[in-house]
């Protein structure tokens, strides 16, 4: 029943946008395995839980309409969420060319993004 609940209760917090979309199934996800540095596990499991510093959160607690929390390095007036910093906003190309693998950064999607998360090579979790 707990399983049931966990998996059509998605529309309960607000706050858990991406991590409906990357977890799909009730199980230990595989970063937690994957990489062995407590520090990165963290930073990823911040992202995934969007326990982050991100306009999209910030602005989720100052009731700010999630339209209207876009990003101020840029100005191509997206929302700052995770998708945003990772793979699109120019701010970070220098730093996202160095580390997010090239299959990731060329034609980005949400599919891609998903993919990204839910990789299980520490090399690219490690730069992620």
């Amino acid at each position: 029943m707990y399983i049931s609940e966990w998996k059509f209760g998605d529309d309960i917090c607000s706050s858990l946008t991406l991590y409906i979309e990357i977890k799909c199934t009730f199980d230990r996800a595989d970063y937690l395995q994957v990489l062995e540095n407590r520090k990165n596990r963290n930073v990823i499991a911040k992202l995934r839980l969007s326990s982050h510093k991100l306009f999209v959160e910030t602005g989720r607690h100052r009731q700010i309409p999630r339209q209207d929390r876009t990003c101020m390095l840029c100005n191509i007036d997206d929302v700052e969420d995770e998708y945003h910093f990772i793979l699109i906003c120019p701010f970070y190309n220098t730093i996202r060319n160095t580390h997010i693998p090239r299959y990731f950064r060329t034609r980005p999607s949400m599919f891609k993004f998903v993919q990204l998360f839910n990789e299980t090579s520490n090399q690219v979790l490690v730069k992620l």
